[in-house]
């Protein structure tokens, strides 16, 4: 199953673990890294994946670990600085509606 398709499921069933999209989202980075897809959009769904994941588990550091990496994804591929700068800002997090969500 996609990730982000996979985070619907992971929010809503608490029979899963905390850790279990995350551990999947982790294990891909290597292999994305090591087969050259860290230039497609797979590599940047899974890092939202990840940030999402932390944002709904009311996570901040690694919420915003996680999104400085997204918002890097988006300053280099669309020039968009103010997403980048918007992504930095930890309220951005605490306010986002999922914030908390499987905590």
């Amino acid at each position: 199953m996609h990730l982000s398709n996979s985070f619907d499921k992971w929010v809503q069933d608490r029979s899963l673990p905390q850790n279990h999209l995350i551990n999947q989202a982790l294990a891909l980075v290597p292999l994305l890294e090591t087969n050259g897809f860290h230039c497609m959009n797979i590599y940047e769904i899974n890092f939202v994946t990840l940030m999402k994941c932390h944002v709904a588990l009311g996570d901040l550091p690694n919420a915003m670990k996680y999104s400085n990496i997204c918002g890097i994804w988006h300053l280099v591929r669309e020039g968009n600085l103010e997403l980048y700068e918007g992504m930095k800002n930890p309220q951005a997090h605490l306010r986002n509606p999922g914030w908390g969500a499987r905590a």
